[in-house]
């Protein structure tokens, strides 16, 4: 017989994820991860809607994955949804980002570095508290950053 391999993605697929509308229904909140793949690509849009928040506790305490890939659709990253994701090591946050809730990133502790877009205007209380590995997060100016708490990166401006 002949046998043909079919390679397999290292990649989430777009049936990994649980999704809602929001309010207005002109956008996406990823609300769940239900792949088992170490690298996660969150979809650019679901249903011909542009995915624009990362739900509140989507992710939290999820250690299936290491690496998260965001689309540019994505404006907001809603309270602890990357809580205490302690195999996460790398994530890019994509220009167009404006908010990151409360406690968005607590105790992610392998996460060593990020990088911020220009747009970002919100970083909520206790975003980073926790990050061990990550020294400090360098913000835009004009970026409202609220207390971090003790066991937190340092907070930088550029």
């Amino acid at each position: 017989g002949v046998f043909t391999a079919i390679e397999k993605s290292a990649y989430s697929s777009i049936t990994d994820f649980n999704w809602e509308k929001n309010e207005n229904e002109d956008g996406i909140i990823i609300t769940k991860y239900n792949g088992k793949e170490t690298k996660m690509r969150i979809p650019e849009e679901i249903e011909g809607l542009p995915v624009t928040e990362i739900g509140r506790r989507a992710f939290e305490i999820d250690v299936s994955f290491n690496k998260v890939e965001l689309p540019d659709s994505v404006e907001k990253i809603e309270t602890a949804a990357f809580s205490r994701c302690t195999a996460l090591t790398e994530i890019n946050l994509p220009d167009g980002l404006d908010t990151i809730e409360e406690y968005a990133f607590y105790k992610c502790g392998e996460l060593r570095k990020i990088d911020f877009p220009d747009t970002l205007t919100y970083v909520g209380e206790g975003a980073f508290s926790g990050c061990d590995n990550l020294e400090s997060i360098s913000v835009p100016q004009g970026c409202k950053v609220e207390d971090q708490g003790e066991d937190s990166p340092q907070v930088e401006y550029y």
